[in-house]
């Protein structure tokens, strides 16, 4: 029996999902939903929205779980946000694991989303929603925490431990036995040898931190905004 399950959002991570996973038999799409304050649009892929507010009147808390379409806007935050409220109203958390990954090698936490052409060596964990976006790869015994996102082509080494709401850019590079910071930015292309504190933002060298903290960071920008 196919597992009913709900995409909640509808903007990039939205589409990715629905366009990975749409054609995988062990899951149903039963509709997309948002927050009535942000429907633009009564159709997406073919697909009934039902606002957030509504699903309560068209299912059965026990018979969908909520898969959390959130990007990486204020580093993961928001995403928590939502995961929190979800959580709070009573509604199941839905993973996206792709078939080709065998799940007994590693753990994963709800709310997970595995995209296709990741490589999830044994002994891994992944924590509460965390994205991992295709060619990541993330080595034997190492831990990812909640709520991050590594991006295409990303590589954490074997016994390393990334810290919750961290984001890892595309080709970025963690190599082996590291801990790194909770609230890590951590740029594109950028390779990092050294255990790093909390709130850290490392483009390209880690001999060259970047000057602002994480929240300071995020105030300036509009990093993730777009997800």
């Amino acid at each position: 029996m196919n597992n009913k399950i709900i995409i909640f959002g509808y903007g990039t991570v939205s589409k990715c999902c629905i366009s990975y996973f749409k054609s995988y038999n062990n899951h149903q799409i039963s509709c997309i939903t948002v927050d009535s304050e942000k429907l633009t649009t009564d159709n997406y892929f073919s697909i009934p929205i039902i606002t957030y507010d509504k699903l309560k009147e068209n299912f059965d808390k026990n018979d969908v779980k909520i898969i959390i379409c959130v990007g990486y806007s204020n580093n993961n935050f928001d995403r928590q946000k939502v995961y929190n409220r979800i959580k709070n109203d009573g509604w199941q958390v839905g993973s996206l694991i792709p078939d080709c990954l065998e799940p007994k090698i590693f753990k994963y936490s709800e709310g997970t989303i595995i995209f296709p052409g990741s490589l999830i060596q044994p002994f891994a964990r992944i924590g509460t929603c965390s994205i991992i976006w295709p060619g990541s790869v993330i080595g034997h015994h190492s831990s990812i925490g909640d709520f991050c996102w590594l991006a295409s082509n990303s590589a954490v080494g074997g016994f390393s431990k990334i810290g919750e709401n961290t984001f890892l850019g595309l080709n970025s590079t963690i190599s082996d036995n590291l801990n790194i910071g909770r609230n890590n930015i951590i740029g594109a292309g950028t390779y990092i040898s050294k255990n790093t504190k909390k709130d850290s933002v490392y483009f390209r060298n880690q001999d060259e931190k970047f000057k602002l903290s994480v929240p300071n960071f995020l105030k300036l920008t509009k990093f993730g905004n777009n997800r």
